[in-house]
């Protein structure tokens, strides 16, 4: 739990680094009330910076502790100031695998009716995948087709960053990390197969600077954000680094034109 003092510190680093938005994603918190969370939006949307924020097991969450409905919830952050939500907590939407890797989180279900809340509300998510670790390459094809029928109701999603699991110091560290080849595929099969969605992220922060490059060939058309700092990665041994200008020279020297833009992909 970060003081109002040190997120603004964090979000006064992004600006003077030349960013426009802050990824804000936390933990299940069991003793924080709603009124936590509005108070700090408030309190960070007064910098003008753009809040990229929470995601369906949150907003679950917190419909659980407040006792209000998700739309509700999803009302009172957007007030407070939450701009776009990124689809976190994804990992498959399939509950028998969600069962054993995710127990306490939401529900396929209800990850699916928290973002078409959060579309029908006017808000842009994103979507994501987490694939390589228990799930059956069935269970991954239902991941995408219930996100395609998704997007063709609403057409919210501005984005899919699908990812490979990373075992280290995690339960399921004896897993077999999927290869760059096994994640180009998958990366390929998602492009194709997500055809109502405009675009693709590459996933360096998983896949290092040469893959990540190799991905905008393979159907990837973002190369995804510079960061600051990144916690959750990290914890399990994967801990890459690429600077904005790092990626500009990646992107230019793969015969691409680098351009920064915002979260609904207008450039900056």
């Amino acid at each position: 739990v970060l003081s109002k003092e040190k997120l603004l510190q964090k979000i006064r680093e992004t600006q003077e680094l030349g960013g426009t938005q802050i990824l804000l994603q936390g933990g299940l918190h069991p003793g924080l009330p709603l009124a936590f969370y509005e108070d700090m939006l408030r309190c960070m949307k007064a910098t003008g910076i753009h809040i990229h924020g929470f995601s369906p097991p949150e907003i679950c969450h917190f419909s659980q502790l407040s006792g209000l409905s998700t739309q509700t919830v999803l009302e009172r952050l957007l007030a407070a100031g939450l701009d776009s939500m990124p689809g976190g907590g994804a990992e498959i939407l399939s509950d028998r695998v969600r069962k054993q890797i995710a127990p306490r989180k939401c529900s396929a279900d209800e990850w699916l009716a928290v973002m078409e809340e959060a579309h029908n509300l006017g808000m842009r998510t994103t979507a994501t995948m987490m694939f390589g670790h228990i799930e059956t390459w069935e269970e991954r094809l239902e991941h995408l087709e219930r996100l395609r029928s998704l997007q063709d109701r609403t057409g919210g999603f501005t984005a899919f960053i699908p990812w490979p699991f990373q075992p280290d110091n995690t339960a399921l560290a004896e897993t077999e990390k999927t290869s760059g080849l096994a994640y180009l595929r998958m990366l390929a099969l998602c492009r194709i197969y997500l055809d109502n969605f405009a675009n693709i992220q590459a996933s360096w922060v998983t896949q290092g600077p040469k893959i990540a490059q190799v991905s905008l060939f393979f159907g990837a058309n973002d190369f995804g954000s510079t960061m600051i700092e990144e916690n959750v990665v990290a914890a399990a041994g994967v801990s890459f680094r690429l600077s904005e200008q790092e990626i500009r020279r990646l992107i230019s020297s793969a015969g691409f034109m680098p351009i920064q833009r915002l979260m609904d992909y207008r450039p900056v």
